[in-house]
């Protein structure tokens, strides 16, 4: 009797315990995201490049980085990231992230999913199926156009990743993976110069087919670097 009385009490704590914590739940939702364009949606299009920005930036700002690759036929698209906060304080410029390390796994389904869709419906727009497809990524945009290009929805003839790095998780699926130009500055404050070129080194060693740009500089978008390296990845 006394044994039954024990068992009873613990379920009863045990009850009490579960329904008096705190506990997680998700559910999926519609959200509009924005993204920004240089050129004619509705001309032939031969190239369509998505510029995917760095933490706290925004799209709007980012693509304007871009307008020296502006020409007829050919389409650049900054997608924004989900996640917009003011730049300081409480008012002022509002900036955008791809993802923070607070439910990371789900940002990044969240990001992938949405730039999927984007493409998509790109896609759609121009009516262009055959069209060429870059990407580039700057700072963080490049761990997160490589989780996008690990997905396969976007197959992209040239990756561009300019100071950042690829995220650790892919950099077993060389053969998946399109040409990448590792674009670096000589004053870097997140990716020194030795870091980039043992980087390089190690990603060449695991199959990836990997150039490198270095460019006298800092942690930005060089027009004239940014040029150059377009035209060489194009003419290739």
């Amino acid at each position: 009797m006394f044994e039954a009385i024990k068992i009873v009490i613990t379920i009863e704590r045990d009850y009490f315990r579960i329904m008096n914590s705190i506990q997680k739940g998700n559910v999926l939702i519609t959200k509009k995201a924005r993204y920004f364009y240089i050129g004619d949606l509705q001309s032939v299009t031969t190239e369509v490049i998505y510029v995917l920005h760095g933490y706290g930036m925004q799209a709007s700002e980012f693509i304007k980085e871009f307008e020296v690759l502006a020409q007829p036929g050919r389409i650049v698209i900054a997608p924004e990231g989900l996640s917009r906060f003011y730049r300081k304080g409480f008012s002022g410029d509002v900036v955008a992230s791809w993802m923070t390390k607070d439910d990371r796994l789900d940002d990044i389904d969240d990001y992938v999913r949405y730039l999927n869709d984007l493409h998509l419906h790109i896609l759609d727009v121009i009516r262009q199926p055959s069209c060429k497809v870059n990407i580039l990524g700057f700072s963080q945009g490049v761990a997160t156009a490589s989780r996008w290009i690990a997905n396969k929805t976007v197959k992209p003839l040239n990756f561009v990743a300019w100071c950042g790095d690829l995220a650790s998780e892919i950099v077993d699926i060389a053969s998946n993976f399109p040409i990448v130009t590792f674009v670096y500055s000589s004053d870097d404050q997140f990716i020194p110069v030795a870091q980039a070129i043992e980087r390089s080194k190690e990603l060449s060693q695991k199959g990836f087919r990997v150039n490198e740009v270095f460019f006298e500089g800092q942690h930005v978008i060089d027009s004239q670097v940014l040029m150059n390296v377009w035209r060489q990845i194009t003419t290739d």
